[in-house]
């Protein structure tokens, strides 16, 4: 059989293959000790056809030309449908590709059109595509990879699929023809109980700050507990409502607390090469003068949760400004470090080596069996991870499919619902798969009766965790926050140059906070911000987010100075997605930032109140961070991040928001007009947000903006009769702001005309 092997191969494909020695050798053993007939040569030949097909992609077109026709008939596929299309056309089979056809509800002009472009393969085309394809290859070493390729496919097609299986496995008990369910069978390690959601409901309404701390360490302590119940790639979704805390909506207080503890509480030894604690230290404590690296301990990592997204959910029209309440609904995904073999998804050997993260705490592995199906036309080991394993299951298992109307209500993290029934359908639908077992925690007073069963998934109703340590205290004074948290040393300067010739409008060039360090205590009658958002433009890059961090504090620390007390700072920030090269400098610690966390835990540790949080959704935003690969499976959803924070914070004392709306509706601004950046700057906001503020303050009194960018906080204020104080340290946006103030007052004064 080894010999027949090779040389019925030969004979289909048409050339002579060198085999490395090792790999013969690997055949002459697997020949001998598989105890089973190979399949027919017929069926060799079938095989082989597809597996040309399949690697050097010799349908790609007619399948393409295929799906684009069907569209154009308003026809489309998903996914599953898409395969067995592909699938059909790379077996050439015309007896199941007829009997496909006729199943299908198509016109007979649409299905004489498909034939048409069926016919046109065959076993001869393929054959002749295929060789053409090999001896286009210049370089030798890649035709020799290719034709590896396709021999170690053949090779894996040549015997009966569960025989193999098994070869390869070790495992000879009851055959399980699905890999999930195999996975399962042969290492339970993997698969305890499926415990894969956690949903934590936070609500309630408390007098005394001690009744309140008290439950927040409940919730965190319930937060800690989920972390070690679920399996790993699963997800814990925290649901806030409104929290009272004698009339105070503590709603975003309790995000700040609940994310950063979720996302860094776990204190890990680094012990990995390419974890850079050296250099992280040196570029941190090179960059933050006073840091105390002994404290700061850099040789531990913060670990814990990854924050996905937040949704915010109103029960009001979201396209228009709202007054009302909302909860928030925030999504995290435990992703732990697991060394454990994981055997390959196509051919089930443990011969695999750890080849990368893709994701901090994600390892994928790389296949090196060279009889694996699912070998690259290079011959490159399939790579895989056991989180692809379970997003793969979740596409493959149609039990787990979920509606195309369900998708669209879900298609923004700003949505509105009738019931919280909506919530918990949108977590099971998105983040379980069938016969998961699902943990609710909910903290209402009045008794939710949760269904045992639902959408074929187990519910389990439990009561949160009490606490009789002051978890979040001690997490605030962990080392984490020592590499940060570092006063710089102030000193009342000499206030720069004004660069303004405008009335009521003063323009420094300047560092922000030694600009602010120049104005006087209590002096400042209110502020608003969007500050550069750590490393998302060129004009705004820092080397790690211990440093950002460190600006945003200290900066914050001279608003609160020069404010007066009561006074309010609107301050707009975007959870958007980078890397904070707190551990690692590859890609693979690029993720979603909570920005909004830190900037509530650092304002609040200077005296700053949280009051709240505006919810600017910018609508219809244009985007692919929803794309789902065509996929209507769990796992492969997220929405389009349609709104921003708009902070509400005051100095030193709660402040009554109902001047401001719960939800601002703005389009972002339109700064790009036939391909021309019309404004000149990257990050522009729309007026209606320093708006907020201005509106509400009388004609002569002031407004700091301590990154003017755009500089549009300077003409709105002068549109209502306010004084501006404007500060950027980029010469290139004060000029620009300058005209552009100048070019209003014109516009101003011709009005008034």
């Amino acid at each position: 059989m080894f010999n027949s092997l090779i040389d019925d191969f030969e004979q289909i494909i048409g050339f002579k293959i060198d085999i490395p020695k090792k790999i013969l050798s690997q055949l002459e053993k697997m020949t001998e000790e598989i105890n089973a007939d190979s399949v027919s040569f017929e069926k060799r030949k079938e095989n082989l056809i597809k597996i040309l097909n399949e690697k050097l992609e010799l349908n790609k077109e007619t399948y393409k030309n295929i799906i684009d026709y069907l569209a154009s008939q308003k026809v489309y596929f998903n996914y599953h449908e898409k395969l067995e299309l592909e699938s059909l056309l790379n077996s050439t089979n015309k007896i199941d590709f007829y009997k496909w056809l006729k199943n299908k509800k198509f016109s007979d002009v649409v299905k004489n059109n498909i034939e048409e472009m069926f016919l046109s393969i065959n076993f001869e085309t393929t054959i002749d595509r295929a060789r053409e394809r090999i001896e286009s290859e210049t370089v030798d070493s890649k035709k020799s990879s290719i034709q590896l390729s396709l021999f170690g496919s053949y090779v894996f097609h040549s015997y009966p699929i569960e025989v193999v299986h098994q070869y390869f496995s070790g495992d000879s008990g009851s055959y399980k023809a699905n890999y999930y369910n195999f996975l399962r069978n042969v290492e339970p390690e993997h698969f305890p109980e499926r415990k894969s959601l956690s949903y934590v409901v936070i609500d309630g309404s408390f007098e005394s700050n001690k009744e309140y701390n008290k439950y927040r360490n409940s919730i965190i302590s319930t937060i800690k507990h989920s972390y070690s119940e679920l399996v790993n790639h699963s997800f814990l979704a925290i649901q806030v409502k409104p929290l009272k805390l004698l009339n105070k909506n503590m709603q975003w207080d309790i995000f700040s607390d609940v994310v950063l503890f979720s996302e860094k509480f776990l204190e890990v030894k680094l012990d990995k090469s390419y974890f850079k604690p050296e250099t992280i230290k040196n570029v941190t404590s090179s960059y933050i003068e006073g840091l105390d690296v002994e404290k700061a301990r850099f040789d531990i990592s913060n670990e814990g949760f990854t924050y996905i997204d937040c949704f915010v959910l109103t029960k009001n029209n979201i396209k228009e400004t709202s007054s009302g309440e909302y909860d928030i609904l925030i999504l995290l995904q435990k992703n732990e470090r697991d060394e454990r073999v994981v055997p390959c998804p196509a051919c089930r050997t443990y011969n695999v080596r750890g080849n990368s993260y893709p994701k901090i705490n994600v390892k994928s592995w790389e296949c090196q069996n060279p009889f694996c199906p699912d070998r690259s036309l290079y011959n490159r080991g399939k790579r895989y991870s056991f989180e692809s394993i379970i997003k793969q299951e979740a596409i493959l298992n149609e039990k787990n499919n979920i509606s195309d109307t369900h998708l669209k209500k879900w298609r923004f993290d700003i949505s509105k619902i009738e019931h919280d029934d909506e919530v918990l359908e949108l977590l099971v639908r998105h983040y379980t798969l069938e016969k998961d077992i699902v943990s609710i925690y909910d903290s209402r007073t009045e008794i939710i009766d949760y269904p045992k069963e639902y959408l074929d998934r187990t519910l389990i109703s439990k009561t949160i965790f009490e606490s009789n340590e002051d978890l979040i205290q001690s997490f605030y004074d962990s080392p984490l926050f020592k590499r940060f948290m570092v006063k710089r040393e102030y000193e009342s300067v000499r206030k720069p140059k004004n660069l303004s010739d405008v009335e009521n409008v003063e323009i420094y060039c300047a560092d922000s906070f030694e600009a602010i360090s120049s104005l006087e205590e209590n002096s400042i009658d209110g502020a608003v911000t969007s500050p550069p958002y750590y490393n998302a433009k060129q004009y705004a890059q820092w080397e790690n987010m211990y440093n950002y961090l460190y600006d945003m504090y200290n900066i914050a620390g001279q608003v609160h100075r020069v404010l007066k007390p009561g006074s309010v700072y609107l301050f707009n920030i975007f959870d958007y997605f980078d890397n904070e090269k707190t551990l690692v400098f590859s890609d693979m610690g690029k993720k979603r930032m909570i920005l909004g966390a830190y900037i509530i835990h650092l304002f609040k540790s200077l005296g700053f109140v949280m009051n709240g949080n505006i919810i600017w959704n910018k609508g219809e935003i244009e985007g692919k961070r929803n794309f789902n690969q065509g996929n209507n499976s769990p796992y492969y959803q997220a929405p389009f991040n349609s709104w921003e924070h708009v902070f509400i914070f005051s100095k030193d004392v709660s402040i009554d928001t109902s001047i401001f709306p719960s939800i601002l509706y703005a389009s972002p601004v339109k700064k790009i007009f036939k391909g021309k950046n019309i404004l000149g700057h990257d990050a522009p906001f729309p007026e209606e947000i320093p708006a907020l503020l201005v509106s509400n303050l009388r004609k002569g009194q002031t407004v700091l903006e301590p990154f003017a960018g755009s500089f549009t906080t300077a003409v709105v204020a002068k549109k209502y009769g306010v004084k501006s104080v404007n500060i950027d340290y980029k010469q290139e946006y004060c000029e620009l702001g300058l005209d552009r103030l100048k070019k209003e007052e014109v516009d101003l004064f011709s009005l008034q005309l």
